[in-house]
C-alpha cells in the first residue's frame, strides 16, 4: 500500500481564511502528515507565514505562478517529479479519518464519483462539459458513466505532462482554457472529467472510485454530531461546501463544525481568541446581512463609510 506523499490545499489571497480552517481540520486528525499550500498569485502575493510557523505547513511551488482560476490544480498534474498527491480545495473539512480510507487505494488516481446513465442534460454539461461538442472533437471518447468534482482529487504527479491537456489549455503567460473549447468545459473540473478516464482507458494510469466526501448540504452531513468529532470518533469523510460558502461562518450550512475548525486554528495562535473575535466582527461588518441591506439602500455612503473604517 502506497501512502499518500502530500496532502496539498490550492488558495488566493481571498481564501486564505478557508485555507486556515481547511489545515486546522486536517491537523486535528493528522498532527503529523505533509501539508503543503500552492500559493496563486493572480491577486496579488499574501503571507502564509502563520501557517508555516504555527501549522506546520509549507508552500508547494509549481511552474505557473498565477493562474486566476481552478486551472491553478493543473499545476500538480504537471509536475515532473511522481508523488501522490490529495489536491483539496480550501473549502473542504475533514471530519473523521478520511486519510486512512484514501491510503487503503493502490490506485494513482482516486476520485469521489457519481453515477450518471447520460451526459446529455443541461445541468450535466453546465457542471462537466457539453458532450455533444465533445463527440465533435472526440468521436472516440465513450462516457463512462460516472464524473466527480474536481475540489478533491487523489492524483499521482509525473504521469502527466502539459502536453497531455493541449489543445485545451493555454499556457503560455497566464494558463487558461483555450478560447476555442471554452464553452464545451466548467474549467478544469470538465477537463478533467473527460481526460481523466480517457487515459485510463488506454493504460495511462489506474484510477479508482471511493465514497470520501460529502456536501455541506446533504442529508448525510445534517446527521454529523459535533460531539464525534470532538471526541475524535466521527466518520471517515470530508465535508465540501462548493458553492455554499458564505462570507460569514454563522450563515454557512453546518456551522458549527466551521467554528469548531477555526477556534482550534486560532487556539495556537498569539492572542487567538482576540484575533478570531475580530476577524468574524470586521467580516459581518464588511459582508453581514445587515450591511449588505444598506448597501442596497445606500450604495454609495456605505461603501464610503466601510473604507473609512478600514473594512
Amino acid at each position: 500500500m502506497q501512502k499518500i506523499d502530500k496532502i496539498v490545499i490550492v488558495c488566493h489571497k481571498g481564501i486564505l481564511w478557508l485555507t486556515q480552517i481547511c489545515i486546522a481540520s486536517i491537523r486535528y486528525w493528522y498532527p503529523d502528515r505533509d501539508i503543503y499550500i500552492v500559493k496563486d498569485l493572480y491577486g496579488g502575493n499574501f503571507d502564509t507565514s502563520e501557517l508555516e510557523r504555527y501549522w506546520n505547513v509549507k508552500e508547494l511551488v509549481i511552474e505557473d505562478k498565477k493562474y486566476g482560476s481552478s486551472l491553478s490544480k493543473l499545476g500538480l498534474y504537471v509536475l515532473k517529479e511522481k508523488q501522490k498527491i490529495l489536491a483539496l480545495d480550501a473549502d473542504i473539512l475533514f471530519v473523521g479519518e478520511v486519510m486512512d480510507v484514501l491510503d487503503s487505494s493502490e490506485s494513482e488516481f482516486v476520485v469521489n464519483a457519481d453515477d450518471y446513465e447520460s451526459p446529455g442534460s443541461d445541468w450535466f454539461s453546465e457542471m462537466y462539459y457539453n458532450y455533444d461538442k465533445l463527440k465533435h472533437v472526440d468521436p472516440d471518447f465513450i462516457f463512462p458513466k460516472y464524473a466527480f468534482n474536481g475540489g478533491q482529487i487523489v492524483l499521482t504527479s509525473g504521469l502527466l505532462s502539459k502536453s497531455d491537456f493541449e489543445p485545451f489549455v493555454e499556457w503560455n503567460g497566464i494558463p487558461c482554457m483555450a478560447k476555442k473549447y471554452g464553452d464545451m468545459f466548467f474549467f478544469e473540473q470538465g477537463l478533467l472529467n473527460y481526460l481523466l478516464p480517457k487515459y485510463e482507458s488506454i493504460g495511462r494510469f489506474s484510477m479508482s472510485r471511493l465514497k470520501f466526501m460529502l456536501w455541506s448540504n446533504h442529508d448525510e452531513t445534517k446527521e454529523i454530531d459535533l460531539r464525534g468529532i470532538k471526541n475524535k470518533k466521527s466518520i471517515p469523510y470530508m465535508i465540501h461546501w462548493a458553492g455554499t460558502v458564505r462570507p460569514n461562518i454563522s450563515e454557512m450550512t453546518r456551522s458549527d463544525i466551521v467554528s469548531f475548525y477555526q477556534k482550534f486554528y486560532y487556539s495556537r495562535i498569539p492572542f487567538g481568541g482576540v484575533r478570531r473575535v475580530a476577524f468574524n466582527v470586521w467580516r459581518e461588518l464588511r459582508y453581514g446581512r445587515a450591511t449588505r441591506s444598506l448597501k442596497r439602500c445606500f450604495p454609495q455612503g456605505v461603501l464610503k463609510l466601510l473604507k473609512k473604517i478600514g473594512c
